[in-house]
Parts: structure tokens; sequence; C-alpha cells
């Protein structure tokens, strides 16, 4: 298997070098057109600013144009002198035109503004330029916006990890969890990135709501497999997160107002740019104070939490965007008639510079700190305390070098400096305490190259971690397209990835509220993963795409926590992670099919997943997974009744977990106690499997106007069949000592919840 291994990545390694240097042969190709001859510019929303990720633009009549990126810029370099006609097109906004004239040694500046347009009711046309669809790999990538999240019914506001969980080969936890459960990778295994910073606890109690404020987001690209080696750390996905810059035209804002939460959000110009401020909080503790104090009920549950963001910009030259953005949560429950209090969240700032060192060369810089803390007391000062903190500071340089019509290359570095503390006292004793400092840097650099009918993109991730046996790692990406017309084509994707950080999983439990981080050290293997991915997708339809997804991923030194570390008879000072966990290996595969129609009076999608995920630990049986489902069928339809009446229905029917079936108890007494605790015998590990799951959600919203106001009243309702959905069990022993077995029981889901709330934006 290891000669195998080696020869994956030789293979890798070779396809890297050759597509360099093919594409360097091409360079002959454009020898008509001097190296200075080429137009450049950003795409921007004209009633924002903001920028526009995936426009196309062309040169009408010609092969020359681009895709713009994620920052909006774009670059044709190399044209062949003569007159053009510039055409910008992207879905929702008016095409743009323009004449420009092509001289020698002309390099030209286009910043173009799109004006946008409602799509309510109508039929997208998209012109037969050449389109981001022959230009760009996207393999397993999906793209979301604020306003494709908000066609979804949710529970109280929009939130953007709900809207992921409708997506093939990806799943949550259960009802409760907004993590993310990708292609049979853990939670754990998504590299979560806002504003391109690490987020390592992105949801809230509940599983309500991810951290991340929906109106204040631009665009979020999940990518389930196959990312570019300008990725690394992880071994399943990777969720990118733009946040609005701020609006650089004029005031304007957005709230919400809900049953559970409240949210606004504001952003205008300053200078020569823009700032954008979005608050959210939750008022479950207050709702039900007052329900106390009205006599209407009981129930004490002081549980409420809160998320800001803020970002400013400012354009110091037209080459040149300093941008400052911060984000600052935390969730709180002080119970003090439980005597528990626990509180978390995360925090990131970061400093971004964008610079245009050339009309060909685009360039960002960052330095970054993120935090995740979290603290817990159970039983006062005497009693149960717990700290589990993550620091990581970050400098990152990303690098884009458009060569010519046809190459790209993307090259850059990454430092991060960790600092992990997990800490555990019990009456003033201390019980487990784990420090580590890891230091690890990476420098990558991706080849796309758009031969004919072919676009090949290899990449190259090199990594140093300094505690590891292994310290020095290669990471190799291939992904190949082949365009069978221009509306159909082919797709592979193979490489290898790392991961370095990783949360305790409790192969016993499925039930998990908040993530616990820790490092690699020299005491276990790295963790790394094999990925291959095959892909057809064609467009039915201008507006009808369908997509077949076979994949196969295989993962190796998985740490899951010992079952003998439970209850914790010794100290654990500083140990070793070997000390703590033990090595797993896993292997998923799976199909998926993708039917989507993005346009229309009635738009939505409709997907089937077949999949597989199998552990096995040491030399123990292999088992599934505890996230494993066989056959997972998902739909979500949008109707537009007319332009002010829009209907929402989302349907998720699903294969149920598997568990351990219990086969009886034994008695156990602890040193000093005169009565024995009953525990557990397990059977085979995961050798039941829960009933199948199904659930449907209901919308209905109104839109109105009211002079520059647009007002959305919104009804919900989730689980409108009210199915008792069962995503977990567990065992009562109570009743053991008195000649009863143990009981089994079940945590469901959701029961049928209606909502209703009321949205703004002026």
């Amino acid at each position: 298997m290891d000669n195998i291994r080696k020869q994956l990545i030789v293979f890798l390694l070779s396809v890297v070098i050759s597509d360099s240097v093919s594409a360097t042969r091409m360079e002959s190709d454009f020898s008509e057109a001097g190296d200075g001859v080429s137009i450049h510019g950003t795409i921007t929303d004209a009633g924002s600013g903001e920028y526009i990720y995936g426009a196309n633009i062309v040169l009408k009549g010609t092969r020359f144009g681009a895709v713009s990126n994620i920052e909006g810029f774009y670059s044709v370099p190399k044209i062949v002198p003569g007159q053009y006609t510039l055409l910008i097109t992207f879905i929702g906004y008016a095409r743009f035109e323009k004449i420009i004239n092509v001289q020698p040694g002309y390099s030209g500046r286009e910043d173009v503004e799109l004006a946008a347009k409602d799509l309510i009711g109508r039929e997208v046309v998209v012109t037969g330029e050449k389109s981001e669809f022959e230009k760009t790999i996207k393999t397993s990538t999906v793209s979301v916006n604020p306003i494709k999240i908000k066609t979804l019914p949710q529970i109280g506001e929009v939130d953007l990890f709900r809207a992921l969980q409708f997506l093939p080969g990806v799943m949550s936890q259960n009802d409760f969890s907004a993590g993310l459960l990708v292609r049979g990778g853990n939670t754990d295994q998504n590299l979560i990135l806002l504003d391109g910073i690490t987020v390592y606890n992105p949801s809230h109690l509940g599983g309500f709501f991810s951290t991340f404020i929906t109106d204040g987001l631009r665009e979020a690209e999940l990518i389930k497999g196959g990312y570019t080696a300008e990725y690394g750390g992880r071994l399943s996905s990777v969720l990118d997160i733009k946040t609005k810059d701020g609006n650089n035209k004029r005031i304007a804002g957005s709230g919400e107002i809900s049953l559970i939460s409240s949210k606004m959000l504001i952003e205008g110009p300053i200078a020569n740019g823009g700032w954008l401020f979005a608050a959210r909080r939750t008022y479950i503790d207050k709702a039900l104070d007052g329900a106390r104090k009205l006599g209407i009920s009981d129930f004490d549950f002081p549980y409420y939490f809160f998320d800001i963001q803020a970002n400013i910009y400012q354009d110091l030259t037209p080459n040149d965007r300093l941008r400052i953005s911060a984000y600052f949560g935390s969730d709180v429950l002080d119970w003090r008639a439980a005597t528990a209090f626990i509180d978390w969240g995360n925090e990131t700032f970061s400093t971004r510079w964008r610079h245009l060192f050339s009309n060909r060369l685009f360039s960002t810089f960052m330095i970054a700190r993120s935090k995740f803390e979290a603290n817990f007391n159970f039983g006062g000062d005497d009693a149960f305390i717990g700290l589990d903190k993550v620091r990581d500071w970050t400098l990152k340089a990303d690098l884009t070098y458009f060569r010519t019509e046809n190459h790209q290359i993307n090259f850059g570095t990454e430092i991060k400096d960790l600092n992990v503390e997990f800490k555990q006292t019990f009456d003033e004793r201390e019980l487990i305490r784990i420090i580590q400092k890891p230091i690890f840097s990476a420098v990558y650099f991706n080849s796309k190259w758009n031969p004919d009918s072919w676009i090949i993109q290899s990449g190259l991730r090199s990594t140093f971690y300094n505690d590891a046996v292994d310290k020095l790692t290669f990471s190799p990406r291939l992904s190949v397209k082949k365009l069978l017309n221009p509306l159909t084509a082919l797709n592979f994707s193979i490489g290898r990835y790392y991961q370095y950080i990783y949360t305790f999983n409790d192969e016993f439990s499925s039930f998990t509220i908040i993530d616990q981080w820790f490092a690699i050290d020299e005491s276990v293997p790295l963790q790394f993963a094999d990925q291959i991915m095959f892909g057809f997708e064609t467009k039915l339809t201008e507006n009808i795409n369908f997509t077949l997804e076979p994949y196969y991923k295989n993962m190796h030194n998985l740490l899951v926590g010992r079952p003998q570390l439970a209850t914790f008879d010794e100290q654990l000072i500083n140990p070793t992670v070997s000390d703590v966990f033990v090595e797993t290996d896993a292997e998923a595969f799976g199909v998926e099919f993708f039917l989507e129609k993005t346009s229309g009076r009635l738009n939505g999608n409709l997907s089937y997943t077949y999949s597989y995920v199998i552990k096995q630990i040491e030399n123990e049986p292999k088992y599934w997974a505890n996230w494993d489902r066989r056959n997972v069928f998902k739909g979500v339809l949008n109707f537009n009744k007319s332009t002010n009446t829009e209907f929402g229905f989302a349907w998720t029917y699903s294969s149920g977990l598997p568990f351990t079936q219990q086969i009886g108890t034994y008695p156990y007494w602890e040193p000093g106690y005169t009565v024995p605790e009953y525990q557990l015998i397990p059977g085979t590990r995961n050798n039941a499997r829960l009933p199948f799951s199904n659930r449907l959600d209901f919308s209905v919203t109104k839109h109105k106007r009211f002079s520059s106001w647009k007002m959305d009243y919104y009804f919900q309702i989730v689980n409108v069949f009210n199915r008792k959905n069962i995503f977990a069990v567990f065992w009562n022993t109570d009743e053991v000592e008195k000649g009863n077995p143990a009981e089994r029981s079940d945590l469901r889901g959701f029961p049928l919840i209606p909502t209703f709330g009321i949205r703004a934006e002026f």
C-alpha cells in the first residue's frame, strides 16, 4: 500500500511539472501579440460597489476572454491589436457592451459597474459567448449567496449552514447541529474560512444558527473535494466565505425580527471606501423570563448568543485596497438554578491588502488572528471547571499571474502559529492539562491551462509542521475537465490532503455540543487522505443543470478518544496524543445525482446520494461510522406565484443512522461505595440502524415595497408532517437493580414548529 501511495505522489508531481512545461511551450501560440497588449480591470455592482465574482468577460467574436475572481478582478493578456466589442455578463445583472480600440503596446484598464435587474418570474437567456463553464473547473464546487439562501424554509432567520445541508453529499449530524458532514468526513475535516481566516467552532448551541450573519455575506463557496493547493490542513472540504466590503455608494441597511432572534445591518461610504456593521442576538432567555413573570410558564433556560461583524476598507490607489475586518460572537448559558455556567465563542481580526503589481499580476496579503475559547463550570468553584482554547495567528500571501489567455498561475505561502489549551479540574484537583504550541508553514503552486477543449489544473502544496514525525509533506493535486461541447463536460480530480489539528471524537456518542480542538504531535502519524472523483455535468437547457459525481476517499490515522478516558482515575498532565487518542482508518465512497433549475417562476433542485462510510479501529472489525447514511434524497422547490408572493418547500428523506445495540449490563463498585453502578455491555460497534428520517419544511413570503424600503413578511413551518425522527439513542440503567433490563430512550428531532418574521431593507 505504501508503494501505491508513493507511486501516486510521483505521478501527480510529474503531471504538475509537465503541465507547467507544456503551458510554457504554448507561449509561442501568442507570438503575434506583444506582452504589453492587454486589458484588465474590476467588475462591481453599480448599486453598492461590491465586487462581482464569476462575471464573464469576452471580446466578441474572438477566443479572448476571462472570468472575474473573488475580488472582481480580471485580466485578458496578449490581445491581438484591433477594434473589439467588450461584453460583460453575469446572471442577475444587465449586460454591458463597449467598443474598445486596442493599439500595439496598449495596456488598458476597464473598470465596469453592472446594474442589477430583477429575475423573479423570468427565464434567463445566456449569450453564446465562451462562458465560465468553459473556462473553469468547479468539480464538486457549489457557490451560494444571500439571495439563494433566503429562498429556503428555515427556523427563524435564514442561515448559511442550513442552506448547504440541502446539497448532495452534505449532511448535518442531527436537527440540533449546524455542523457539516461532507462526503463521509467528520465535522472537523472541513476548513471553514471567513475572509481567509480559520473559524474553529462555526455554530451556536442547538444548531439553529451558524456563526455567520447571512446579510453580511457576499459569497460562499463550498468545495466538497478536489480543492486546489491554495487550501490545506483538512481532509474533506473547504467552505470559503467572503463578507461584504461595505456600500461605497450610499447609506443602506437591513433588519429582521423573528420569534427567537433579531438582527440588523448598516453600511455606507467613507472617504475612498466603505464600511459595514452587522449584529444579531437571540432572546430566548428574555422571552422565557417574561413568560415566568406573567405566570404563563415556570420553565427557566437562561441562554442567549450574539454575533457582531464589522468591516472597513479604503482604496489607497487604483491598484491598492486596504481592508480591516473583525468578527466577535459568544454563547452564554448562565443557569444558576442548575449551578451551570458555559460560555464559548469565536473572535477574528484581519488586515488585508489587495495590490495590483501589473495588469497581469494580482495579489492579496493578509495578517489575521482567530481565537476560539470555551469555559465550563458545573457545581460552583469546587466542582467541575473546564477550559478549551485555540489561538491562531496567520500570515498569508496569494498571487495570481495571468500568463496568457489560456494559462493562469497561482502561488503563495502561509504561516500559522497555534496555541491549543485544554484543561479540566474537579474539586480543585487538576485532572487533565494539555498545552500545545505548534507552528507550521506552507507554500503552494497552481497552474490552470486551457488548451482547446481541455482544462488542466495541477498544483502542489508543501507543508512544514514542527511537531510531527513527518515534518515535511507534499500534497500534489490534479483536476481535468474535458468539454464535449459548450454545454457538456467530463471531470476528473485526484489528490492528497493532510490534517494537523482535530476535534475530540467519541465513537460511542453521536451527539456533541462544542468542538474540542487538539493538535498532532510526534507520538502519532499524520492524518492524511487520498481522494479521487469523477464527474459529468451538462446544461439540459440554458437554466437547467445536471451533474453526476462518483467519489472515493481513503482516510488514514484519524484519531478518536480512548473509551477508558470516559472517567479520569489518574491525572493527565501534558500527555502525548497517543495517551489520549487511538488511531483509526476510514473509507468513504458514493455517487451523487444533482438536478437544478436556476431561474424562472418555478426553480429549485433535486438530489440523490448513495454512499458508505466504513471505519476501523486498530485490529477491531470494520464498522459503519456514526454518520453513515446509505440513501439520501433531497429537494428544494421555490414557486414565485407573483412578484409579491413566493412559496418554498424543502424536503429530506434519508436512511437511519447506525448505533450500538446494548446486550446487557454488569455491576461495578467504585472504591468506597457500597452500592454498585451498572455498566452497559455493548454489542458489535454500530451493529444496528435507526429508522429512516423524513422531513418537509414549508415557507410563504410576501414582498412589499414602501418608497425606498423593501419589506418581506414570512411564515414558516418546520417538519410539516410532525415526523418523530430519531437521530440517537441512550440507555437508562436506573431499573436494572430491580431486575429490569436497561431501557432504550430515543432522542428525536424537531417536532412541527411554526415561525414567522419580518425582514426589511433600505
